[in-house]
C-alpha cells in the first residue's frame, strides 16, 4: 500500500516498508530521490536535477546521465517493495508521487513549526516531534545548494524545539530536565547567548547559582577567545541578579520568550547565534 512506504531522510537515506528499512547505497540514487522527495507531489525540472547532482562537474551527456539515474532510482524502489510507478517522467522533469507525510523531514518540518508557533505547546508534543529526528538530516548528499538548504532548516528547527521544550520545562519547574537540554545545544552552539542565559536560569532556579555564574565565565572566556568580544549586557545583567538573588527579575526574562522569534545573527566562525531578545 501506498501509505505504508516512507522515505527517510533524517540520518541514513533509507525506504522504510512497514518496520524494515532498506538503505540507498547510492550517493546518485540517494540524491535523485531525496530532491524529489522534497518536493514530494511537486514535477522538479531536469536542469534542477542536473545542476543539484553534479554542480559544476556535469557529465559528458547530462540528460542520459539523468535519465540513467532515474532508472536506477526506479530499480532500488522496485527492490524495496515500492512501484516505481510513483517517479512519474513529466514534462520538463521528474516527480514523486508521494504525499508529503511519508517523507520523515518534510513531516518533521511539519510539526516543528506547528510547536512553534504554539507558545504554549505541550512537553510532550515536543517530546513526541524530536523524537522523530533520526539523525542529521540528508546526511552525505547535503553538499548541493537544495539540500544545503534544507539540511540548514531541518537542523534550526530541531534547536528550535529543543528550545522551547527547555523554556516549557523551565515553566513546569522541571528545572533538571531544562538544563539538561539547553546544556546539549550549548555543545552543538556555544557562542549562543539564548541558550547560555537559558541554562544560567535553569541552573539558578535549581539552587544552583555559583554553576549559573560560573556558565556566564565559561561564556566570555569563550567569546573572547573565538570572537574577540564580549557578552551582551543582558546577560550581563542576568549575572547580577543570579549574584543578587534578584527572583522577580530572573522570572521576568521568560515572558515573551521566543526561540522562533526575530532572525538570528551568526558570526563568520561558526554558525553561532547572537540575536537579541524579544523586550
Amino acid at each position: 500500500m501506498k501509505n505504508e512506504i516512507k522515505l527517510q531522510l533524517l540520518g541514513n537515506i533509507a525506504v522504510r516498508s512497514g518496520v524494515e528499512n532498506r538503505h540507498v547505497r547510492s550517493k546518485l540514487v540517494q540524491g535523485c530521490l531525496a530532491l524529489l522527495a522534497l518536493e514530494a507531489g511537486k514535477p522538479v525540472r531536469s536542469s534542477t536535477l542536473m545542476g543539484e547532482l553534479w554542480g559544476d562537474n556535469q557529465p559528458r551527456e547530462p540528460k542520459n546521465a539523468l535519465h540513467a539515474a532515474v532508472t536506477r532510482s526506479r530499480s532500488f524502489m522496485k527492490q524495496s517493495d515500492w512501484s516505481p510507478e510513483h517517479l512519474k517522467t513529466v514534462p520538463g522533469g521528474y516527480l514523486l508521487d508521494v504525499e508529503r507525510g511519508q517523507v520523515d523531514a518534510l513531516a518533521f518540518r511539519s510539526a516543528a513549526e506547528e510547536i512553534l508557533r504554539d507558545p504554549d505547546v505541550d512537553i510532550q508534543r515536543c517530546i513526541e516531534v524530536l523524537d522523530m529526528w533520526s539523525g542529521p538530516a540528508l546526511m552525505g548528499i547535503n553538499d548541493g545548494g537544495r539540500c544545503l538548504s534544507e539540511a540548514t532548516l531541518l537542523e534550526e528547527l530541531r534547536r528550535q524545539v529543543s528550545e522551547r521544550l527547555a523554556i516549557q520545562r523551565i515553566k513546569n519547574r522541571d528545572y533538571a530536565g531544562a538544563a539538561h537540554e539547553i546544556g546539549q545545544l550549548t555543545v552543538e552552539r556555544p557562542l549562543n547567548e539564548n541558550y547560555r542565559e537559558l541554562r544560567m536560569i535553569a541552573l539558578y532556579y535549581l539552587g544552583q547559582s555559583a554553576s549559573a555564574l560560573a556558565e556566564l565565565n565559561r561564556f566570555s572566556d569563550t567569546m573572547d577567545r573565538e570572537m574577540g568580544m564580549a557578552p551582551s549586557q543582558r546577560v550581563r545583567d542576568l549575572y547580577f541578579d543570579i549574584l543578587t538573588d534578584a527572583k522577580d527579575r530572573v522570572d521576568n526574562r521568560l515572558s515573551g520568550y521566543d526561540p522562533a522569534g526575530p532572525k538570528r545573527r551568526t558570526s563568520s566562525t561558526e554558525n553561532r547565534t547572537l540575536r537579541p531578545h524579544p523586550q
